[in-house]
């Protein structure tokens, strides 16, 4: 796992990249992103080196996001406070981060998969990543934060639209929600940021998640409408197949019961479920 504590060490890392088409369009990306000296009230906060986990160099093309299971301060930035903004809410999505984590190691450990991940350790009230900047910031550190974790996102995309893999790239956003149903609820914008939408579950991947665990999704029917206020947020939307410029990945959000995710145990077994799925959806081996 690679922890970025500047946006150069992204670079750092794409240097290394032999592939000179891709590395080409991940400078295209880069420049786009801000230079450390623009973001120095982010790294020069206690914050340093903890606000994120990110991993780019996977070897699948599956991209795992969590944007609201931090639990730490962003520096100095102040809790929100706009409620006037339309779905304004603080409260984090407990254990998700350590959901994506987990999956993450089971798919290492049993599989050799290594899926590319951007974790936000960073408590939601202070920015939510899950709407946009003008939404989901309310000071110039919290926008440059939300600046570097989307760049991540973008950055593993095309590292996967990049690479010789048959297996089209897919986003899986990860959330929680607190309703006292036992599901997770599946946001594609109904079919917006999907071409399976018409797929039972959604896709290929959930299909297995559902026939294959006691995990329970919402919806399982071809072409059924999603849950209410779970349809999928700004994340799936920005990165997904509505978004001209990254141009055709799926995205998916996936809001898991507390049910799935209260405890270590149940975010080991929920971890074990997501991880063979994923596996079955590349086409890996068998557990090791």
């Amino acid at each position: 796992m690679m922890k970025v504590k500047t946006i150069d060490e992204v670079r750092e890392r794409v240097s290394e990249i032999q592939d000179d088409d891709v590395k080409r369009i991940l400078d295209d990306i880069l420049r786009k992103v801000p230079t450390a000296s623009d973001i120095t009230s982010w790294l020069s906060s206690p914050l340093n080196g903890k606000s994120l986990d990110i991993n780019l160099r996977g070897n699948v093309p599956v991209i795992l996001t969590a944007p609201h299971g931090g639990t730490s301060p962003l520096g100095s930035v102040k809790t929100r406070s706009s409620t006037s903004t339309p779905s304004f809410r603080k409260i984090g999505d407990r254990n998700t981060g350590d959901l994506v984590r987990s999956v993450s190691a089971l798919l290492a450990t049993r599989y050799n998969v290594r899926p590319f991940f951007v974790i936000s350790n960073v408590h939601r009230k202070y920015v939510d990543l899950n709407r946009p900047v003008s939404t989901g910031c309310e000071e110039q550190t919290a926008r440059l934060f939300h600046q570097v974790y989307h760049s991540g996102i973008s950055t593993a995309i095309q590292i996967c639209k990049g690479s010789s893999s048959s297996i089209k790239p897919l986003l899986l956003d990860i959330h929680g929600h607190d309703r006292a149903t036992h599901e997770i609820y599946r946001g594609t914008q109904n079919g917006k940021t999907s071409i399976h939408h018409d797929c039972e579950c959604g896709h290929p991947l959930l299909l297995s998640l559902h026939r294959n665990s006691k995990l329970r999704l919402h919806p399982v029917e071809r072409g059924a409408s999603e849950m209410s206020g779970f349809k999928g947020g700004w994340t799936v939307q920005a990165h997904g197949l509505t978004d001209e410029y990254n141009d055709g990945i799926d995205a998916i959000q996936l809001e898991f019961a507390l049910s799935y995710r209260k405890e270590r145990k149940a975010i080991t077994s929920t971890a074990v479920a997501l991880a063979a799925a994923i596996a079955d959806h590349v086409g890996a081996a068998k557990p090791v």
